[in-house]
């Protein structure tokens, strides 16, 4: 079975290779300090505040990235129904693929009017699994999977949306107009876009060294996943999609004994 679905363990080998490949420019992303820290003055004290903001949005290298690693983890579905579809009846349909639907009703139409109109190839026992086990629609355990086909076919029209998630800035290096240094050790985003800090008991301030900041990147506006960290979720779903799978194998070996 594992030369069954080789070309399966391929893709998921490959989309995780895009994903070391994100974290690799994240890191060289986080390395550039894409953030800006500017000063004002509190007009009635006189107290200085320092401002940040996330300025550039993230490289479009990797949104290109994200989208080739989402591409070949749902491929890795479709190769699976085409490999159980070849061993069945010797043949591919270039159409065959692995159906994820919104709701449960949705995918058992889709399932009734494609899969089993199809000559009977799928065996019973695998679409039933599909149906009732795996789930691949919103709201059961196999959501994620619902997700991935959402952000596959977003990802054929145009690139994914993702903003830059800053958490913490630390080691911000100042001065002040007496000539004070002074060190701002931790700061917290409050805002994602703008964050405010108070410089209590200093005045005209100037920044001298802008420090290190926790950078992310996550998933943007209207797209599944929004809000999350897109490195972490694209793991996830690399895992979810492997263990979609060895269940789906385990399923078809028993079909065929």
């Amino acid at each position: 079975m594992t030369k069954t679905f080789h070309g399966a363990r391929l893709k998921i080998e490959r989309a995780n290779e895009h994903i070391n490949d994100l974290y690799r420019q994240s890191r060289e992303f986080s390395n550039t300090r894409p953030y800006s820290i500017s000063v004002e003055n509190n007009p009635e004290t006189g107290e200085s505040f320092l401002k940040i903001s996330t300025g550039e949005p993230a490289p479009d290298r990797m949104l290109l990235t994200v989208g080739d690693a989402i591409h070949n983890l749902r491929s890795a579905l479709d190769f699976v129904m085409s490999d159980i579809e070849f061993e069945t009846i010797g043949a591919r349909d270039p159409h065959t693929h692995f159906p994820i639907r919104p709701t449960r009703n949705e995918l058992v139409n889709a399932i009734n009017g494609g899969l089993k109109k199809k000559g009977q190839w799928a065996p019973k026992t695998i679409l039933d699994f599909i149906v009732d086990t795996i789930k691949p629609y919103k709201g059961e355990a196999g959501e994620p999977l619902w997700s991935l086909n959402a952000l596959d076919i977003e990802d054929k029209h145009r690139l994914l949306i993702a903003k830059k998630d800053v958490t913490h800035i630390r080691t911000i290096h100042c001065k002040d107009g007496s000539g004070e240094d002074f060190t701002v050790t931790e700061w917290a985003m409050i805002h994602p876009s703008v964050s405010v800090y108070p410089c209590f008991g200093h005045k005209d301030v100037q920044v001298t060294d802008k420090g290190e900041a926790s950078i992310g990147i996550v998933f943007g506006d209207g797209m599944p996943f929004y809000g999350k960290a897109i490195l972490p979720t694209l793991r996830d779903l690399s895992h979810f999609v492997s263990g979609t799978l060895n269940s789906l194998e385990r399923v078809w070996i028993a079909s065929r004994e």
